[in-house]
């Protein structure tokens, strides 16, 4: 079969050994954009919908996008005839999440509820847990090649503009109207904005980024005295960096500082041969004041962060704890099985997993984070020893992102951004861990030819059929949404 182009203003972008392969390449880059418009327009879409819940409607965004990127998908699969499902880095943690979720509800006594969630449970219901498995799986998916960071980056550059100067006009407009929903994610999203700003390489989407990053501190600042807890969550996220950067200094250095500060003790009473002592290691003394200065820095935080906890959280973050436990009635928390949704309703995200899935749930979702820290981590130190600065920018912010994320799962409840932010950090890591690795990337398949014009046609049929039922999933949780399912 001759080559197909695919051009534009004459320029050819890529060429296509069939039709098929050109269907593929489309559809792949049509779920792209639809992962990008999804991060863009969730933070807004109470706006368009007709719900008075703001934190709901993100979710209803979540459930549609989930159904029409599957959707891509699905039909590539079918026109192609080749395997499409490729693994991902974090597949295990949520497709197993999903899975506990599942059995859970199926011994639970409110399978309605368990499954659509209600006021106060959407966060964890079943057909989140299924919508964030299927962005999740199919952004590693149709992102893991050499440019996928840079998407992902614009990704998260939409989710943070376009919210960011909606809010600005309604502050300047003086309208009352808070989403705090939106706020937390602008919180949590700064230090992986300072990330993607290296990512880029065209001075004007540096530039962008930046406006967005500006716009979106000034919003936490003029709303700070309502974001108390999440300022916290982003003190304890930043302080984790410096941990991690002074550990790894001192390993590093530490043959070096051990046999300074030996050789200063050794030397401590006699002033002229610690003095020739010091003179000769001019170095190693710099390094050793290096260290001291990090570590009063790092002390002096910590102080910081646990007397901002004391005054702006700790008078009632014991008492959520209470109101909660006496709300779980006594449910079999270390077992899957015999629970209602309907009946909790915690502050804090953790406390809402043990209760309906067990201690399966939360091991999960635990795992996944500390998985990702510690990866994340260690990407970081080998980079920062390589001298990579630009990609140590953005592997340190995700690192900062994955610790936020992991306190905000102790500390209080996730809302569909937390979740989208947790979508998008793990995407990032597991393409740049495959990039690192020099894995096998994403590449466009061969398809096979069709021989006989009734499979073509077979095919075509299937295809259409899962568009149809495309269309009827989004129609469907709209009218779940009317009737009140949800």
């Amino acid at each position: 079969m001759h080559k197909l182009a695919l051009s534009f203003k004459g320029k050819i972008i890529r060429e296509f050994s069939s039709y098929c392969q050109l269907f593929v390449y489309i559809s792949d880059i049509l779920s792209r954009i639809a992962l990008i418009l999804l991060f863009t327009s969730i933070p807004i879409l109470y706006e368009f919908l007709s719900i008075r819940d703001e934190e709901l409607s993100m979710f209803i965004g979540m459930y549609i996008a989930s159904v029409i990127i599957w959707g891509f998908i699905l039909i590539k699969f079918i026109i192609s005839r080749k395997e499409v499902f490729g693994k991902s880095k974090f597949d295990i943690y949520y497709m197993g999440l999903l899975a506990v979720a599942l059995i859970s509800v199926l011994l639970s006594s409110n399978r309605v509820t368990g499954v659509f969630g209600s006021t106060g449970t959407w966060s964890f219901s079943v057909i989140t847990y299924l919508a964030v498995a299927v962005i999740y799986y199919v952004s590693s998916t149709v992102f893991k090649y050499s440019r996928g960071v840079k998407w992902l980056a614009v990704c998260l550059l939409g989710s943070i503009l376009v919210p960011s100067i909606y809010h600005l006009i309604i502050v300047l407009q003086g309208n009352t109207n808070r989403n705090f929903d939106y706020f937390k994610y602008a919180v949590m999203s700064i230090p992986l904005t300072i990330g993607i700003i290296f990512t880029f390489k065209k001075l004007w989407l540096r530039v962008i980024t930046f406006i967005a990053l500006i716009g979106n501190l000034f919003l936490v600042a003029y709303y700070s005295r309502f974001l108390s807890g999440t300022m916290f969550i982003l003190n304890l996220g930043v302080l984790s960096l410096f941990i991690l950067f002074y550990f790894s200094f001192w390993i590093k250095n530490r043959k070096v500082l051990i046999d300074f500060i030996s050789g200063v003790l050794r030397n401590f009473k006699n002033i002229k041969v610690l003095r020739d002592e010091l003179s000769k290691r001019k170095r190693e003394l710099v390094i050793f004041a290096m260290m001291i200065f990090m570590a009063l820095w790092i002390i002096g935080f910590s102080i910081y962060v646990v007397s901002y906890f004391q005054t702006n959280i700790g008078d009632f973050i014991f008492s959520w704890m209470k109101t909660d436990i006496g709300k779980v009635n006594s449910l079999r928390m270390w077992i899957i099985g015999e629970n209602d949704l309907s009946k909790i309703f915690s502050s804090f995200e953790f406390i809402n997993i043990l209760s309906n899935y067990g201690i399966w749930g939360v091991i999960l979702i635990f795992l996944l984070l500390i998985n990702a820290i510690y990866l994340s981590a260690k990407q970081t130190l080998e980079l920062l020893y390589v001298g990579n600065f630009r990609n140590i920018i953005l592997l340190s912010s995700i690192f900062v992102t994955f610790v936020m994320i992991l306190l905000n799962f102790f500390l209080s409840r996730f809302n569909a951004l937390t979740y989208m932010t947790l979508i998008l950090v793990t995407t990032l890591l597991s393409v740049i861990d495959v990039i690192l690795k020099k894995e096998k990337m994403y590449s466009l398949i061969k398809c096979k030819e069709f021989k006989k014009s009734s499979d073509k046609i077979l095919r075509i049929i299937i295809s259409l059929l899962i568009i149809v039922f495309m269309a009827a999933g989004v129609v469907g949780i709209l009218t779940g949404l009317d009737r009140g399912i949800f």
